[in-house]
């Protein structure tokens, strides 16, 4: 009984260590893929929390755009830079990189 608790606990850590080398290596690795997006909708919304020292609340602007992307019906929301949001304009069409739900560059 004491091995089979020890390999399940085993295995619980190879699965959790794999987990995180897979988003890793994602992350690091993936280039983002270009697509064409029209622009619906441009918000930025305020989130509010401790900085990164933890001592005070601060205030982040989170900059969101709402897209079709060509040939689909469905309204995608992407988040993006400042310089990037500034750049999109409401019912303009793009060729952008997305990269895990953020448009990474406009082209």
């Amino acid at each position: 009984m004491e091995d089979l608790s020890q390999t399940i606990q085993t295995i619980i850590v190879i699965v959790i260590v794999g987990a995180f080398l897979t988003f890793f290596l994602v992350t690091a690795l993936y280039r983002g893929k270009k697509a064409k997006i029209t622009i619906v909708n441009k918000r930025i919304t305020d989130y509010q929390g401790f900085n990164t020292t933890r001592s005070k609340w601060t205030t982040v602007k989170h900059y969101t755009v709402d897209c079709l992307y060509a040939n689909s019906s469905k309204i995608h929301t992407l988040r993006c830079s400042f310089s990037v949001y500034e750049e999109l304009k409401l019912n303009k069409s793009y060729v952008v990189t997305v990269k895990m739900l953020e448009i990474i560059k406009v082209h």
